[in-house]
């Protein structure tokens, strides 16, 4: 049956999506970080500066609203469907990490260039991770219609000027963010996302008291608040 072969039996709650927004949040600045240094390598060894055959960056509001549909929306569907849906089945029968490589290779080589290939290569290790995991497709539709919002939003010139000016006057804020509270919340985000999710999925329901106790974490642990602590330790 074509929703299971795309794993598209499973719907997501209220809390599956949350989790998903602030693990993509966290992940995206990481990618970002790792992907930036893997192109001043590239870039360093070629001798040039390495080319984008990306979309041209919004100059207006209509524009960014139109590039987040379609490159956020459409195209994250489209591309969830046919590498975490078509191409990642295909690669099953090898085994999950024959597919999860594979398929994150291929939807790598597609994007056609040197300043994306690495980071479309990371996104497809963890969208095919995720999606195997917790058996559902939507999850990953979910995660790259983030990362792929969110890189049209922090190309918009004017929220790109705040962005730099952050990270340059910023630094140390910046660097402790990115290092060390970036993965440790991507990691208990993930690790309570697929606990969650793979309860859900068995139809063991969580109590009351269980669900309170995760949405209770989750707030605890969430990018605002530990921004703030930050913020209050530099102070």
């Amino acid at each position: 049956h074509i929703k299971a072969t795309l794993r598209l039996n499973k719907n997501l709650d209220i809390l599956q999506v949350l989790l998903l927004a602030v693990f993509s949040l966290c992940i995206f600045f990481l990618l970002q970080i790792i992907n930036g240094i893997f192109i001043t390598g590239i870039s360093g060894f070629l001798g040039e500066p390495v080319q984008s055959n990306g979309i041209t960056d919004a100059t207006s509001i209509t524009q960014l609203l139109f590039e987040i549909v379609i490159i956020g929306g459409l195209s994250a569907i489209c591309e969830e469907i046919f590498f975490r849906g078509f191409v990642l089945r295909a690669f099953e029968r090898k085994s999950p990490i024959v597919a999860i490589i594979m398929s994150s290779l291929i939807f790598a080589i597609m994007h056609g260039n040197l300043q994306q290939i690495f980071y479309a290569f990371l996104c497809g290790i963890i969208l095919g991770t995720v999606v195997i995991l917790t058996d559902s497709l939507l999850a990953g539709c979910m995660i790259h219609f983030t990362l792929n919002t969110l890189s049209v939003i922090i190309s918009y010139p004017p929220i790109n000027d705040i962005y730099t000016t952050f990270a340059t006057n910023y630094q140390y804020i910046f660097s402790y963010v990115v290092m060390l509270a970036l993965p440790t919340v991507s990691l208990i985000v993930m690790a309570l996302f697929v606990s969650y999710t793979l309860s859900k999925n068995k139809k063991i329901k969580l109590s009351k008291e269980q669900q309170s106790k995760m949405l209770e974490f989750f707030a605890k642990t969430s990018i605002p608040r530990m921004l703030q602590s930050i913020d209050k330790e530099v102070k």
